[in-house]
């Protein structure tokens, strides 16, 4: 299976001559860019935001054609522009480069193991309940479970939206799953849940401090993304150890132009379940123009799963990657 099957693909030269590398001047509304991915994917600034020192960036094709990523200042340098854009004012980049430096402070959140303790109690709870639940719903059990994992089971795509909805928990899930699926470094919605993966104490947060701290208001508030966290890994197992399955085997593909990255701190990464789908995300050809690229193939617990395209809806729409975000460990450091 290669690429094309899998993603829409530009037609025609690729050609990086007739653009120039972002920088923070180019970071003006309506410049045309494209991102520095295997097919340059194209788009424009839609918008730039001095007070987070964020822009949006609106994609002008493929599958997600219309939707828009908020990403920080500092990552124009994955973008190529038009050799016609405007520029910004020297005074706009100045005060862009001071709001950058304030956003670098580093934020570390320890997973403390007397956390951890209580986390996995209300862990093991949380499954046992999501088990009870889904016994008395019948209909994913009736089906016969995950009886076969490379197919999406629709019973249980609405059986998690039910269970979520109970407990008040739907527009966390949709919010995150949205956030996934589209990319997960778009906005700070994301960096929130990393960061209480840290307070839960299940995978240390080694980042930087939040640009929007409305991340933690309303919806999205500590105490409510604590407990979207575990009901959803509860969840998750619960499905997995109903269906006899207690591991299980995923595949990762990678190549990228960019130099290698030891020990990146990500707190999940996304894999596949179809060695086909991580070939296509690889290309290992000679004359690539990839500088970097690999394939892996990994037994992971299910305790490590936190979403799969199996209870996800989100993850079948536009993509058919049969994907799962696995949370990372220390060990796996040499992936990034």
């Amino acid at each position: 299976m290669s690429l094309v099957s899998i993603h829409q693909q530009h037609v025609g030269p690729l050609n990086d001559d007739d653009y120039c590398s972002g920088r923070l001047g180019l970071l003006v509304v309506g410049n045309r860019c494209r991102l520095l991915d295997g097919r340059r994917t194209p788009g424009t600034i839609e918008a730039m935001d001095l007070r987070t020192a964020m822009f949006t960036f609106r994609i002008a094709a493929y599958e997600d054609e219309g939707k828009c990523w908020e990403l920080p200042a500092e990552s124009v340098t994955r973008f190529q522009f038009h050799r016609d854009s405007v520029e910004a004012p020297q005074e706009t980049v100045r005060e862009l480069r001071r709001r950058i430096k304030l956003f670098e402070r580093p934020l570390n959140v320890s997973a403390d193991s007397s956390i951890r303790e209580k986390t996995d109690q209300a862990l093991r709870r949380l499954t046992e309940e999501a088990k009870t639940w889904l016994r008395d719903s019948k209909a994913f059990l009736n089906s016969g479970g995950i009886s076969n994992i490379m197919r999406s089971e629709n019973l249980l795509t609405s059986d998690l939206t039910n269970y979520m909805g109970e407990r008040n928990l739907l527009m966390l899930e949709k919010e995150t799953a949205k956030s996934i699926v589209l990319n997960p470094y778009s906005g700070e919605w994301i960096k929130g849940m990393w960061i209480m993966l840290g307070v839960l104490g299940i995978r240390e947060y080694r980042g930087t401090v939040p640009r929007t701290e409305e991340i933690f208001e309303g919806p999205g508030r500590e105490e409510l993304r604590k407990e979207y966290i575990l009901n959803r890994l509860g969840f998750v197992r619960a499905a997995f150890e109903l269906s006899g399955i207690d591991e299980v085997l995923l595949y990762r593909g990678m190549a990228t132009e960019s130099k290698w990255q030891i020990g990146r701190p990500v707190s999940m990464t996304s894999w596949t379940f179809s060695r086909e789908v991580a070939e296509s995300f690889a290309d290992l050809g000679k004359r690539s123009r990839f500088i970097n690229s690999y394939i892996i193939k990994r037994t992971f617990p299910v305790s490590k799963l936190f979403m799969t395209f199996i209870e996800t809806s989100e993850m079948n729409e536009q993509y058919h990657e049969a994907e799962a975000m696995v949370l990372t460990s220390d060990e796996d450091a040499c992936l990034w």
